[in-house]
């Protein structure tokens, strides 16, 4: 008996197939009312198509060619990039909030921290609805989620008022450097909290983002009095700017944990709506009752004013998009990399030059970011080998 894969069986079977009788033409009818003619199509048994598929070589060829296709460095990159999707939204998220700082500084205005929050949240709030409408989320939520959904619009209006107030009290470096520990108090909570895992990779990546932070801004409490720092700074503003930094640093954690808690059974439209309404309504009081509102001036201002709500919206919605996604230590790792951006922009748009130190922070936070996404990867791949 021969082998059912013999050559004499696959030519038999084609000889076979060939011989089948064509089906007659059939008609139907169409929606307008006419008849259509049916397609009378035959096999070509000479066909480059047909002899691939009654050669056992011609399969084995064809698959080995997808293979190749699959394992091709296009594939790679995509695979790698669905992979790493929540982490690229992170950390486009940080370059929005660069932009937006960048046109922060571009409007050079006495407009107050408040102001200018209640601005940003009021367009944030009206940003959102449109695509919600479209997508079909609930922007209020469902009923037994309500209550947390307003709670976490608070504590992101404390998280924002903490960070501009670090801003107001203490020297730019080390306000970013004191906020900038967020990491490592988001990787702790949801060790505790999500029951996420922390790997060693992690902590050494985290280690070297935050060594990196620290050679940029060069803080006074390690580096001393050398970097330029103003000096009617005095400690007691100094140790109240460290502690609301580090309050702030904690409560943006919270936000990181929040969000990642959520998960996908809360639209991201809806985390952000909550965030915008409900920190609007809050720094609007609280605009009234500690400082004195302005109008910014007609001109630039109020387009600077315009750019800064709405780089400040796109970045929450990718940062809260990308927290959905990705587990809450590398989003928040790589939530860092507006420190490089916004250095960049110093040196493109203001002509600042940045020190050796400068440098060699920048490129440890570039490689440690880097780092994060690779490490990720190479746990990853056990479900496609690339």
């Amino acid at each position: 008996m021969c082998s059912p894969f013999s050559a004499q069986n696959w030519r038999r079977a084609s000889a076979e197939l060939s011989s089948i009788p064509l089906l007659p033409i059939r008609r139907h009818s169409s929606p307008s009312g006419g008849t259509v003619n049916a397609e009378n199509t035959s096999f070509d048994c000479q066909s480059e198509s047909f002899r691939t598929f009654t050669s056992i070589n011609g399969i084995i060829s064809l698959a080995r060619r997808q293979s190749q296709d699959e394992n091709s460095l296009y594939h790679k990159v995509v695979f790698l990039c669905k992979a790493n999707y929540g982490l690229l939204l992170t950390t486009m998220s940080g370059v929005l909030f660069a932009l937006a700082s960048l046109f922060v500084k571009f409007s050079n205005t006495t407009i107050p921290a408040f102001e200018i929050i209640f601005v940003r949240l009021v367009i944030q709030t009206l940003f959102v609805i449109p695509p919600a409408i479209y997508s079909r989320a609930n922007l209020f939520g469902e009923k037994k989620h309500r209550i947390y959904l307003v709670i976490f619009g608070a504590i992101n209006f404390a998280c924002i008022s903490s960070i501009y107030g670090a801003f107001t009290l203490l020297p730019l470096g080390d306000a970013t450097v004191i906020i900038s520990t967020t990491p490592v108090f988001t990787a702790i909570m949801a060790y505790f909290v999500l029951k996420e895992a922390w790997h060693k990779h992690d902590a050494v990546s985290t280690f070297f983002c935050l060594a990196g932070i620290v050679l940029i801004t060069r803080p006074t409490f390690i580096f001393g009095n050398q970097s330029n720092h103003p000096s009617h700074v005095t400690n007691a503003h100094r140790l109240m700017g460290y502690s609301v930094a580090l309050f702030g640093a904690i409560i943006q954690s919270v936000t990181f944990i929040v969000v990642r808690g959520f998960g996908n059974s809360i639209s991201f439209f809806t985390s952000v709506f909550y965030f915008g309404w409900c920190s609007a309504i809050l720094s609007g009081i609280s605009m009234f009752i500690f400082q004195t509102p302005v109008l910014p001036d007609c001109g630039p201002a109020r387009w600077y004013l315009l750019s800064v709500a709405i780089f400040g919206v796109l970045g929450s919605l990718c940062l809260n998009r990308g927290l959905q996604m990705e587990n809450a230590a590398p989003a928040a790792l790589m939530r860092n990399v507006d420190i490089l951006f916004a250095f960049v922009f110093d040196v493109a748009c203001f002509g600042e030059q940045p020190s050796p130190l400068t440098v060699v922070g920048a490129l440890i936070v570039c490689l440690s970011t880097t780092g994060a996404v690779v490490l990720k990867w190479y746990r990853s791949r056990g479900t496609i080998m690339l």
